[in-house]
């Protein structure tokens, strides 16, 4: 074989093994990045005019309100009615929803613990209720209703996917200063949702 036809087929094969390994390279599968915090604005927590008396469904994972014909579901991850928010799971719903409340800033909540998770029971839900004791305080001068800062929810979801949440608001359209007379049972919450399969946030 003359050394020109020997130098074509070699630059010929090194031409194929290279666009494979390309190929194979660009086919990859890409690994799931962490999700970027998503913002629900003015969600409508029962409010005093035109409420029906109905706990609010919300799905973490598809970032949306479930209707109420789905409350028996478990389409949903956890429920918002005034100031108290109840989880699938146990008392409440069918599903297997677990949560736990975070002190520390949102940011620095970068892993979703492994043990912990409460779920609803008949004698008290998984998200305590009452001023200080879960998301928020009660201002008794005022009467306005504020997020505890510093304070954050950490969600196991049913699909066992994590999500970590912090309420930022109870009045509509989220002012800065609430006072007594905003409209409020009007949620501005921020979350986090992991959707590929890992504690990471």
């Amino acid at each position: 074989m003359s050394t020109k036809i020997y130098t074509n087929i070699l630059i010929a094969c090194v031409a194929i093994l290279s666009y494979s390994c390309k190929d194979k390279k660009e086919d990859a599968p890409v690994p799931a990045s962490t999700s970027t915090a998503l913002v629900v604005r003015n969600l409508a927590a029962n409010p005093e005019t035109g409420g029906n008396g109905h706990f609010t469904f919300f799905s973490l994972k598809n970032n949306v309100v479930v209707p109420f014909t789905d409350s028996a579901t478990t389409k949903w991850d956890i429920a918002f009615n005034a100031t108290t928010i109840i989880t699938n799971s146990g008392s409440s719903g069918p599903g297997t929803v677990g949560v736990q409340l975070y002190t520390g800033l949102f940011e620095n909540l970068t892993t979703a613990p492994s043990t912990g998770y409460i779920q609803d029971a008949t004698s008290a839900y998984a998200i305590s209720t009452g001023s200080a004791n879960g998301w928020y305080n009660y201002n008794s001068t005022t009467h306005v209703i504020s997020a505890i800062p510093g304070r954050a929810i950490v969600i196991r979801t049913n699909d066992n996917t994590y999500a970590k949440m912090e309420i930022l608001n109870y009045y509509q359209n989220a002012p800065a200063a609430p006072v007594n007379t905003d409209v409020s049972r009007y949620y501005t919450f921020r979350y986090v949702y992991q959707s590929n399969g890992t504690r990471q946030f």
